[in-house]
């Protein structure tokens, strides 16, 4: 199925129908790759450059523009470009939607990004909670975004009896 059948068909109707009951919706190019190797940059790109003008006019419709990039190995100096130019592309067909910024390392440093902004209006920075993350220095990263702009969490999760020592919830016995 193409792009735009799979718009016109599927996410449109969604959004339309979110719309009709009141509710915010995230539009997001959901990829877990790196975005500074390979396509998956210019694949975001390519999206964007196609849904950002489809839903301009829907005030309660949020971007987010690369869903967990990986790029663990890159200092958010060398990210920074990659998602300025989907703020760029996204503000060409869609000036004032609000756009969820991602970081590196699967959204792992908001404080990063957010200490050192990319150009634009009406952003928000993300931050993916996990068990497994919940650590000292992803803390400090969240913290430290929260202290510089707004920051909205796009995914979480637990572990269900999971045996995670970082785990912040109580396990339940549930009969296995």
């Amino acid at each position: 199925m193409t792009q735009p059948t799979t718009t016109a068909r599927f996410l449109k109707p969604a959004v339309d129908y979110a719309t009709s009951k009141n509710l915010y919706v995230i539009i997001d190019h959901h990829q877990i790759d790196n975005a500074t190797t390979g396509n998956s940059a210019a694949d975001a790109t390519t999206f964007w450059t196609d849904i950002a003008p489809k839903f301009a006019n829907y005030a309660n419709v949020l971007y987010e523009p690369f869903n967990e990039p990986i790029d663990g190995s890159v200092a958010w100096a060398t990210f920074k470009p990659v998602v300025q130019g989907w703020i760029t592309t996204i503000r060409a067909g869609a000036p004032n939607n609000i756009i969820i910024v991602p970081s590196m390392s699967y959204d792992q440093h908001p404080g990063d990004a957010a200490s050192n902004p990319p150009t634009g209006s009406n952003l928000v920075f993300t931050a993916h909670i996990y068990p497994g993350n919940w650590s000292t220095s992803f803390k400090t990263q969240v913290s430290t975004a929260v202290g510089k702009a707004p920051v909205f969490i796009t995914e979480w999760g637990y572990e269900l009896n999971g045996s995670d020592s970082k785990s912040q919830y109580r396990q339940y016995d549930v009969g296995n």
